[in-house]
């Protein structure tokens, strides 16, 4: 016996908090999910993916911003920002897909659906309110016109735009 036989799929139970949620998924093979995801700021393709040989779950949620390929090295300047100050996940830009991408992985062995369906939830709004809240950030980015425009993603422009805001504009 495998030591991580007993991890079950927790693909079920994300699909019954996405039903309970009213939205549209497609449950695309027993270990993945995929959705389109409309919030505040932007538009998200998110990805559950359950990988059984190490009971593990990852959630991507790729952005609706594409960078050029010279805005790769200032959006990898502003992405490393973030990334030093999140606590759970983080974003990564390939060269080959110039969209950022919010990732997860989170060891499920253990979790059932009764114990672990609060557990995914919580993951669930986490990495959504990560993307809403770095959104105006990476977005930012796509305002460089040109290789020689000036360069505004220093750290004091990004701890600036890191402040907790009270409200909407």
């Amino acid at each position: 016996m495998h030591i991580l036989d007993d991890a079950q799929n927790p693909i079920n139970t994300v699909e019954e908090i996405l039903a309970a949620q009213g939205w549209d998924f497609e449950r695309v093979s027993d270990d993945e999910v995929l959705l389109q995801i409309s919030g505040e700021h932007g538009n998200y393709d998110m990805q559950f993916t359950w990988q059984e040989s190490v009971s593990a779950l990852q959630v991507s949620i790729k952005m609706d911003i594409e960078y050029s390929k010279y805005q790769y090295s200032d959006a990898a300047s502003v992405i490393g920002a973030i990334n030093s100050k999140m606590w759970l996940g983080h974003f990564e830009l390939s060269q080959d897909q110039l969209c950022p991408t919010f990732r997860y992985a989170c060891f499920m062995r253990g979790m059932t659906s009764f114990n672990g369906a609060d557990y995914l939830a919580d993951l669930m709004e986490v990495a959504l309110v990560s993307c809403e809240k770095h959104y105006a950030q990476l977005y930012a980015v796509l305002q460089k016109e040109d290789e020689d425009a000036r360069h505004i993603f220093g750290e004091e422009n990004y701890n600036l735009a890191y402040l907790a805001t009270a409200g909407n504009a």
